[in-house]
């Protein structure tokens, strides 16, 4: 090798030098997953907007409808073969609309999700285990031949996007246990798990870095070495950031980098202001 081609090798990015190999479009199931409890009504997001006088802060909630609209019908123009369906959040998983292309019909089944009183605990346990009976890629036809087979399922690449907003309960694997789930449920190739913590600022009086770190390792693998594949994102006040958030979440998972480093462990400074 020349002196100059040696010295364009070394000065290239690793990015420059490695392309990485594009994969073939596959359509998603998305299930949204969100939080019920009446914290869900606390308005701390804000724009500048809602910072002057007279004008009125809207909740949590309020937020997370809006952007979900917006995330669907951005992917339904992307295209429209991807399917939503959406679940609610209370002391277990409650499924809420059934998997759709229809926009009308998820717009009209986001519109109707509402807070349901205050709830001491979370059993996420009850999400997977609804996940497995609901997601085709894990029906009795398919499990018979191994959890992994991808016969049947091909179609369709399967995400769930968790939306969490309590500051004092951790989300826990009661009924069953995150060591029989992950390699039944969580860790299957064409399942990916995501999610977005919307909570009150950090302090003395809450567990939000604890109830983080929790959610963050909802879908950690169980192995050493191995990498996860979530997307994890969080916010307390910076109505923008959460948007930007969602923005990064439309990308297909099959399509993006599994960088953990990207993401911090720790809440960002302004969380805990």
């Amino acid at each position: 090798m020349s002196q100059q081609s040696q010295s364009e090798a070394q000065s290239s990015s690793p990015l420059e030098r490695e392309k990485p190999s594009i994969k073939p479009f596959v359509p998603e199931r998305i299930l949204f997953c969100i939080d019920t409890d009446d914290e869900m009504m606390g308005d701390e997001l804000s724009n500048r907007s809602a910072l002057l006088p007279g004008v009125k802060k809207s909740s949590r909630l309020h937020h997370i409808k809006q952007i979900l609209r917006v995330f669907v019908l951005s992917k339904l123009r992307m295209s429209q073969i991807h399917e939503f369906a959406l679940c609610a959040l209370t002391t277990d998983t409650h499924w809420f609309c059934d998997f759709t292309s229809d926009s009308e019909k998820i717009m009209k089944a986001i519109s109707n999700i509402k807070t349901a009183g205050s709830h001491p605990t979370y059993n996420v346990s009850s999400l997977f285990e609804m996940v497995r009976a609901k997601f085709p890629i894990f029906s009795p036809r398919n499990s018979e031949r191994g959890v992994f087979s991808r016969q049947d399922s091909e179609e369709f690449v399967y995400r769930i996007i968790f939306i969490y907003s309590r500051s004092n309960i951790e989300p826990q694997f009661i009924s069953i246990p995150k060591q029989t789930l992950f390699p039944q449920i969580i860790s299957h190739p064409l399942l990916f798990f995501d999610a977005l913590y919307v909570h009150s600022k950090a302090s003395s009086s809450n567990s939000v870095q604890s109830i983080y770190d929790t959610i963050t390792d909802i879908s950690n693998p169980e192995k050493e070495g191995e990498e996860s594949r979530s997307y994890f994102f969080e916010a307390s006040t910076n109505l923008k950031r959460l948007y930007a958030h969602f923005a990064m979440l439309l990308v297909n998972p099959l399509q993006r980098p599994h960088d953990q480093s990207a993401f911090s462990s720790e809440l960002i400074p302004g969380s805990k202001e």
